[in-house]
């Protein structure tokens, strides 16, 4: 049986006021934690990469699926550089960033570290509604056709570790941009909000071979959005 997906629905997504989830979502922030915290690059001084798929709703067409990309490496004692991209699509909505990233590294004392770092890039939004299945092929947002638009993406990050204990503190968007996509007879507006999010994880031996690592995360934005 077809699916049909209402471009309404598509509309929604677009003009409401950021309540909906921005960032894409990842299980792995624990493994790859420079893609969600930019000051982390460089963190151990050679180069890290990950690739890494998540798909959502499995069996469900459009449903939704994202790409993760990550480069990092230091340069010298005090300098980490990297590269993040992300692709996130669901339905006819599609989202790609791209962006590189600069860590600092602050010797606050012994064994006591401080890391800052900033990223900047591009950030896509497009719609394909030739790909949705429709009652009326003569909706204006049909027939407007494929549409993107770009904007800035931004990020400011603190990471600090004490032997065993990390803590890191970022804020996706910290200037907060604003992107229109012609929807037909209506333009729709995406805005990027500011988030905060926050990571802690401490090592407790278990013995000379065997570690454990309990970590956290808390995201919120829009000032109501907890996770």
């Amino acid at each position: 049986m077809k699916k049909i997906i209402y471009i309404l629905i598509a509309v929604f997504l677009f003009i409401s006021n950021g309540m909906s989830q921005q960032l894409p979502l990842s299980s792995l922030y624990s493994v790859n934690k420079f893609q969600i915290n930019s000051a982390y690059a460089g963190f151990n001084k050679c180069l890290e990469g990950y690739l890494s798929h998540r798909s959502r709703w499995v069996g469900i067409n459009g449903a939704p699926t994202t790409e993760f990309l990550s480069l990092h490496s230091g340069l010298g004692k005090n300098v980490g550089i990297g590269a993040n991209l992300v692709y996130d699509k669901t339905n006819i909505i599609s989202k790609f960033s791209g962006s590189i990233a600069l860590a600092y590294r602050v010797k606050l004392g012994v064994s006591h570290n401080l890391r800052l770092g900033l990223s900047g890039g591009v950030f896509q939004i497009s719609t394909t509604p030739s790909n949705a299945i429709v009652d009326d092929v003569n909706d204006n947002i049909v027939l407007s056709g494929n549409q993107s638009s770009n904007t800035f993406s931004n990020d400011f990050s603190a990471y600090y570790n004490y032997k065993k204990l990390e803590i890191g503190i970022s804020i996706p968007q910290f200037f907060e941009t604003n992107t229109t996509v012609d929807i037909g007879s209506s333009d729709g507006d995406f805005q990027s909000k500011r988030h905060f999010i926050s990571t802690a994880e401490y090592a407790f031996n278990v013995s000379e071979k065997v570690s454990i690592k309990p970590s956290l995360l808390y995201k919120t934005f829009n000032g109501s959005q907890n996770q």
